[in-house]
């Protein structure tokens, strides 16, 4: 895995994802570039992505260390074991976001394939208002 390390700074907060610098850099050409040049990031041995969210890079970075993505939901037990309620982990969209910055194909489909598991497992759709974030969300072209 190599023993350097580099620091990622995701979102407004600037959350601090500690990451071997090797192995972003061989699965991600993006971070290759990024960390194999005379860019600040190199210098400072440091990435900032401020307009990203801290839970689609865990998902990125777990992606990328695995070659798997985490559940995409929790259920989370609420008052002495009598309700359950199910909350997302990561939101496919921002996950997509990212890996279409990125230029990760593989994510994007990996990331979908995850999504479509979990409407299926749940006998739902994405809502319109859904549609229209991903929509918004996504690059013309």
């Amino acid at each position: 895995m190599g023993t350097d390390f580099t620091s990622l700074y995701i979102g407004s907060a600037r959350t601090h994802l500690l990451v071997h610098k090797k192995i972003l850099c061989e699965r991600v050409p993006y971070f290759k570039a990024m960390f194999d040049s005379g860019f600040a990031e190199a210098i400072y041995n440091k990435g900032i992505f401020p307009e990203d969210e801290p839970s689609a890079f865990d998902a990125l970075i777990k992606w990328i260390y695995t070659g798997k993505l985490p559940a995409m939901m929790e259920r989370i037990v609420l008052i002495h074991g009598v309700e359950e309620e199910t909350r997302t982990i990561w939101d496919p969209i921002d996950v997509c976001c990212l890996a279409d910055k990125l230029c990760l194909d593989e994510l994007i489909i990996a990331t979908m394939d995850v999504w479509i598991k979990v409407l299926k497992e749940n006998h739902c759709m994405p809502s319109c208002e859904v549609i229209n974030t991903a929509y918004l969300s996504t690059q013309a072209g």
